[in-house]
Order: structure tokens, then sequence, then C-alpha cells
């Protein structure tokens, strides 16, 4: 009987671990071993693919947001903002034209932005903050408008969320 595996994610973002029917490469990759189903020829059929995996379809853990110094990685400030961010973050992904820097944080990597871009994240914060009428949102908004204050104050520091 023949059958296939399938690369289903990668245990990192995941959190999952081997079973009866995944099993953990080196590299971290969990496949599935897709069987045919009984009573058929015993071949898997190629036409039927798997749904490929969706970052989308995968939920974050909370983002935090750091304000670090670029020599010396210095944490100045650290803020873990809790499902507000992600839900920041996530207004920001609907519209890539009016929320470009928000847009691009990576509810599962890391994300940096420097001190000349801070003029636009603030911009974007106001922006969100106009068209959510979330308070924990706007309470999120004014803890990384403080945030990005600090990485004004000085050169050398930039602002980073940071995701699971």
């Amino acid at each position: 009987m023949g059958s296939r595996c399938v690369v289903v994610g990668f245990r990192a973002r995941l959190g999952v671990t081997a079973g009866a029917e995944t099993s953990v490469h080196p590299n971290n990759a969990i496949t599935r071993v897709i069987r045919p189903q009984p009573g058929t020829s015993g071949r898997v059929d190629k036409s039927a693919k798997p749904r490929p995996l969706c970052r989308a379809r995968i939920p974050a853990m909370a983002i935090s947001v750091v304000v670090r110094t670029n020599y010396s990685n210095h944490d100045l400030a650290r803020w873990v903002g809790g499902e507000s961010v992600n839900h920041i973050c996530d207004i920001g992904r609907s519209d890539r034209s009016r929320f470009p820097l928000l847009y691009g944080v990576d509810p599962y990597g890391n994300t940096w932005f420097n001190c000349l871009q801070m003029e636009q994240m603030i911009e974007e914060l106001n922006a969100v903050r106009e068209v959510s009428d979330d308070s924990e949102v706007a309470e999120a908004i004014t803890e990384l408008l403080l945030l990005a204050e600090i990485v004004c104050e000085k050169p050398h520091r930039s602002m980073r969320f940071l995701g699971d």
C-alpha cells in the first residue's frame, strides 16, 4: 500500500510534537503520512492535494515589543501587550497602502523599525486608533506611542516587534 509524506508545518510554530501519524525531521519539519482510504486500490490519489498550512490559521502568541539600542542590544524598554498588539497588527494587515509598516509586522518572527521609521509608525498607530473603537487597542496604542518616543530620543535605537 502506497503512502506519501507532506510537510505540514514546523514544530516551533505549531507547538506540536510527533505522534502516531507524524514524524519530526532534523530541521524541525513535521510530516504527516497520508494513507489511502480502506477499500480503495491502495494508491494515493495525487490529484487530491492536502491543503497547505496557512499562517493565518495558526493562532499566534502575543507579540511583545522591545526598544533596544542597536550597538549593544541592551533593552531600554519591554512591553508584552497581549492580544491587543496582535489586533493592532491585524488591522495593519487589512490595508497595506494605509498601514505599510504595520502590514509588515510578522506575528511569528521579529520585525525591526529604526528611528527614521518612527514618524510613519506614529501616524499609522494614530490612524488605527481612529479606526478601532476597542478600549484595549487604544491603551495598547498609547503604550506603543510611548515606546516610539523612547526610540526617537537618541540615535541607534530601534523598536522591535517580537513574535512567538
